[in-house]
């Protein structure tokens, strides 16, 4: 599953943009607004249905640092 959302938080006019990817295990996102982009690793049991909660998620693990940069 991919997603682009807009956090609508202001680093650019536009808001904050990001893409996130879902993977087998973990996710790869990319903050288009910040230039930054990491990979987020899922527990084996975690699991996202909606592209609602892959935002959410991404969002929380971004915002507490918990990604490892690319």
């Amino acid at each position: 599953m991919k997603v682009t959302f807009n956090t609508g938080r202001l680093y650019t006019p536009e808001g904050q943009i990001i893409t996130a990817l879902l993977m087998r295990g973990h996710i790869i996102f990319h903050d288009t607004s910040r230039g930054i982009s990491g990979t987020i690793a899922l527990p084996k049991l975690y699991t996202i249905l909606t592209p609602a909660e892959l935002e959410r998620h991404v969002m929380s693990q971004y915002d507490i640092g918990a990604y490892t940069a690319c």
